[in-house]
């Protein structure tokens, strides 16, 4: 039986998971510097280690509730691009094999999947999310300018 180690994360009380494959690494998130005409959701940039980051919130992205207080950011791999996910918090790090994975049953209303599937563990449900879809081309434009 094949099986998969995710990433889960908290946006609001929800939980995520992205394929630890694709995560480089969780840092405290301090905020961004903003970038002019950026989408809403696209917090702005921050220096990493001498690197141009563009990061993302998701809360914004997906329409949920913007926790106060520490949050944290996924530095992950989005094609040829870095880019940082800012969540509530990271909480730890799962192996499902790939029968507690069954398909997503929704899609975003711009016609873009987000959703890779859901995992099912205990009496848990995760939301797996699909990296490559989670910005579109502009979006994109916008990230690599900044890189």
């Amino acid at each position: 039986m094949a099986e998969e180690q995710f990433v889960v994360f908290q946006l609001g009380k929800e939980e995520y998971c992205v394929p630890i494959h694709q995560v480089r690494e969780i840092i405290k998130y301090k905020g961004a510097t903003k970038m002019p005409g950026s989408p809403k959701h696209v917090e702005g940039i921050i220096n990493l280690r001498g690197k141009i980051i563009p990061v993302i919130d998701l809360a914004v992205k997906f329409g949920t509730v913007v926790k106060d207080g520490e949050r944290q950011a996924l530095i992950i791999e989005l094609g040829a691009q870095n880019a940082g996910v800012v969540v509530d918090l990271v909480s730890e790090v799962i192996r499902l094999p790939d029968t507690a994975i069954e398909a997503a049953p929704t899609q975003a209303a711009d016609g873009r999947t987000y959703i890779r599937g859901i995992g099912k563990t205990g009496d848990r449900l995760l939301i797996l999310l699909e990296l490559a879809n989670l910005v579109d081309g502009a979006e994109l434009s916008v990230i690599a300018a900044a890189s």
